[in-house]
């Protein structure tokens, strides 16, 4: 069901941008000052949530459910290590920052 929601688009714009990130769900490619990156599925998408709304802390149960299916370990360390390679490909200055207690943000 939730592969089937994230396929409708539920009405969210073709072309997410914040700062100078842009995603394109469409073709499903990012890129940051008009450099392509090279995303693995799940940097995909957790950059997508995170940039569904720029400006505002998303959840870590959040950006699991999204990226990842219900029998994801929430206490894993595996958002930490994807949140890390993304910040990696963005390169500086960073845009993806923790909200301590909370979980991440995108800000451009």
């Amino acid at each position: 069901m939730r592969s089937l929601c994230r396929r409708t688009g539920g009405g969210a714009p073709v072309v997410l941008r914040c700062g100078d990130v842009e995603l394109d769900g469409t073709r499903r490619q990012a890129s940051r000052g008009g450099v392509l990156l090279t995303l693995t599925p799940k940097e995909f998408l957790v950059l997508e949530r995170l940039m569904t709304t720029p400006g505002t802390p998303v959840s870590r149960q959040e950006l699991i459910e999204h990226a990842w299916d219900e029998m994801a370990d929430p206490a894993s360390n595996v958002l930490d290590v994807v949140v890390a390679q993304l910040r990696r490909k963005l390169r500086e200055p960073r845009v993806i920052h923790t909200v301590r207690g909370t979980g991440y943000v995108i800000s451009g």
